[in-house]
């Protein structure tokens, strides 16, 4: 009987979901609503906006010495490959999300991202970044010339 018991015993906790399954499944189900969330997609909406895409798309691509028939073809098949793979882009950013921040965290984000100021902040990103990048290229430049000085100098 007592090894009835242990067997019974053992097959319950075996198949039995473990409190850190539940609240494992639990956070990935509030990571999947932040980045679900309209203000989240409104972030990707405009990193995957063609101009916005091709921007980190074009440095990769052997585009040089094309002629600028097959550029455009190029940029055209590179943008349209970019764009299909923004499922996998989201089901990492969710995992991410769950791996990294807690409940708690992922639930504020949600709420704020869904928030007067929160959606201004969304409406206002790419407005800033240019703003931002704008500023920060001669920074950028200055930095790159003054590697490229020390390594010159360095090899005489």
């Amino acid at each position: 009987m007592r090894l009835l018991v242990s067997i019974v015993t053992l097959v319950v906790i075996l198949t039995t979901p473990t409190l850190a399954d539940d609240a494992t499944d639990r956070k990935r189900e509030v990571a999947e609503r932040y980045v679900r969330s309209p203000a989240v997609q409104d972030i990707l909406n405009q990193m995957l906006a063609p101009q916005n895409a091709l921007a980190q798309i074009l440095p990769l691509l052997p585009i040089e010495d094309a002629s600028e028939e097959d550029r455009e073809i190029l940029i055209k098949l590179a943008y349209e490959e970019f764009v299909t793979f923004r499922p996998q882009m989201e089901e990492a950013l969710i995992t991410a999300a769950a791996e990294t921040f807690t409940e708690a965290e992922l639930i504020a984000a949600t709420r704020y991202y869904q928030s007067k100021e929160g959606r201004g902040l969304v409406a206002k990103q790419q407005d800033f970044s240019s703003r931002y990048l704008a500023m920060y290229a001669p920074i950028i430049e200055a930095y790159v010339a003054s590697v490229e000085k020390r390594v010159e100098a360095a090899n005489e």
